[in-house]
């Protein structure tokens, strides 16, 4: 710290040294600045955006040395909590990290179910792998420290995996789904509606005892009402109902649709097939690295399914909450939903949450001892999935995912289940608190990971992600044409549904494979990326 004030110190009397030319001082500056941060190859202009090193003012060189001097003892501080230390150990370009690949991950810690689970302490095997398993065949396992978390490795095989892939980015990230780049189009973005209509009057907020109410009733210290009635959204109509069944995965359609509600305000559509015609050159020759300008998908870091979760006010717009009609009567809801925040959830996502959420129910209450097959452990474990989430982490983000609590659904007894695609990724849990060490975990394309029981509110997050990890084998079989598929979103029996063959027969049409180029745009997409998709029940009852 001293060393960085003083190199500053000596940047400023350079810059003021009238006694040395300017071409001396910019020469001493700019060894100065490398000196402070061998990467610096540009600086800030006003006005210009960056340039060179080498064509920089005395002026420039020294807010250049401030900056990087003002980053340096940033990343020296101690870290704030245990968890902020863990992660710094994983995090690209942290002080403390050296974790440039996998092989420097797993030497820093990290665990890995899918490779080594002998190595990994206080492992609990509540299923050993075993291939002709329907949803587990890499097995599933726990740890006697984090009661209720749970992961199965290489739990999906290589179609199942690019099935859904492809049901993501084909359909998942459109509207009506609501999605981190909708902040100009949507007239319900960031809870505004609330905000207009009074914020003390509109807002809801979660009493100590879970209840939902009204800020301002609270502020008046009026009593809590008595619980709402379950109430699910319905169809808009049959007409809105087979839109919904029919869902073609978001090809075939209009580039946008208007946002009800926002003068001449626009969602962006058609996301895939921009990036495929952008992505892929001619002879399906991936361009990835070929210096394109990014579409719009790039952009993308999530999706809403289902209930629509609202991110800034960090709670769900239900029926049965007081402000419903508020954000209901926003926005003309798209074909195919009730309102603005309900969205048709996938019939192939649900299934396949149920499925997995059964398996472990099984395996650990034949696995644990009696004492312990409990809510701790998240058993029984059920879920009936109403809400998901679809990210896409970038390897070029410096963190994926900071630590956070997933506590707004408003029953927290069911699991959040969770499915790994695309590149490796380094995954943190905690405590309940920050002050805990999180464990540090791989998880790889087709791991699902599982928050129930005591994990069910730990903190965790993303701490890495790294590139060209995804599995060489994935979309690498170019077949032509899309086979014949079954109706969409009929879940298929429970014992077929969940095996790679099966997926071809009886999955959504949206995650049928494509043409060989398309295929190509599939593979260039997930080299740099994870994806995440996680499905959530909100509330007991539907």
């Amino acid at each position: 710290m001293d060393a960085l004030a003083a190199m500053v110190a000596q940047a400023e009397a350079l810059a003021g040294n009238t006694a040395l030319s300017v071409t001396e001082r910019v020469a001493a500056l700019t060894a100065l600045a490398v000196a402070i941060n061998p990467e610096r190859r540009k600086v800030a202009r006003a006005g210009a955006g960056r340039i060179p090193l080498a064509g920089a003012t005395v002026e420039e060189l020294v807010t250049a040395i401030q900056d990087d001097a003002g980053a340096a003892a940033e990343r020296a501080r101690p870290p704030a909590t245990a968890y902020k230390a863990v992660e710094g150990l994983f995090r690209p370009g942290g002080a403390r990290s050296a974790c440039a690949d996998v092989a420097a991950a797993l030497a820093a810690g990290a665990f890995d179910f899918a490779h080594s689970p002998a190595a990994i302490p206080g492992l609990r095997v509540l299923l050993p792998p075993t291939a002709s398993h329907p949803v587990a065949p890499g097995g599933i396992y726990g740890l006697t420290s984090a009661p209720g978390f749970y992961v199965l490795p290489r739990a999906l095989g290589v179609a199942q995996q690019e099935y859904w892939v492809r049901r993501m980015l084909r359909g998942w990230v459109e509207p009506p789904q609501r999605r981190n780049i909708d902040a100009v189009a949507d007239p319900d973005y960031s809870n505004a509606v609330a905000a207009a209509a009074g914020v003390d009057e509109a807002r809801v907020v979660r009493l100590a005892d879970g209840a939902f109410v009204s800020y301002a009733s609270t502020l008046r210290g009026e009593p809590a009402p008595a619980p709402a009635p379950v109430v699910a959204p319905a169809p808009a109509a049959a007409a809105a109902a087979a839109a919904a069944a029919t869902d073609d995965g978001g090809c075939g359609r209009p580039d946008a649709v208007a946002a009800g509600g926002g003068a001449g305000a626009e969602f962006e559509r058609d996301l895939w097939p921009r990036y495929r015609a952008a992505a892929v050159g001619a002879g399906g020759a991936s361009a990835r690295h070929h210096g394109r300008s990014e579409p719009a998908l790039t952009r993308v870091s999530w999706a809403t399914l289902g209930y629509q979760y609202d991110w800034t006010a960090r709670q769900y717009h239900l029926p049965s909450d007081p402000d419903f009609a508020l954000h209901q009567g926003c926005h003309a809801a798209p074909a195919g939903t009730a309102s603005r925040w309900w969205a048709p959830f996938p019939a192939d996502l649900w299934c396949w949450g149920r499925d997995v959420a059964a398996a472990i129910d099984a395996a650990a209450r034949a696995a644990l001892p009696p004492h312990e097959a409990g809510a701790a452990h998240g058993l029984p474990m059920a879920i009936d999935p109403q809400s998901g989430i679809a990210n896409i982490y970038a390897a070029a983000k410096k963190l994926p995912m900071g630590a956070h609590v997933d506590d707004m659904e408003r029953d927290h007894a069911f699991p959040v289940v969770s499915l790994s695609l695309g590149c490796t990724g380094v995954y943190l849990l905690g405590g309940r608190t920050r002050d805990a060490a999180p464990v540090p975990v791989l998880l790889r394309s087709g791991d699902i990971a599982i928050l129930s029981g005591d994990a069910r509110l730990a903190f965790h997050g993303g701490a890495q992600v790294f590139s060209d990890t995804a599995p060489p084998e994935r979309f690498a079989s170019t077949t032509g044409a899309a086979p014949a598929a079954a109706p969409p979103d009929i879940p298929p029996s429970a014992a077929t549904y969940l095996t790679d063959a099966a997926y071809g027969a009886y999955g959504h049409p949206g995650g049928a494979p494509g043409d060989a180029t398309e295929e190509t745009a599939f593979r260039d997409f997930v080299a740099s990326r994870r994806l995440n998709i996680n499905v959530r029940q909100v509330q007991r009852g539907h």
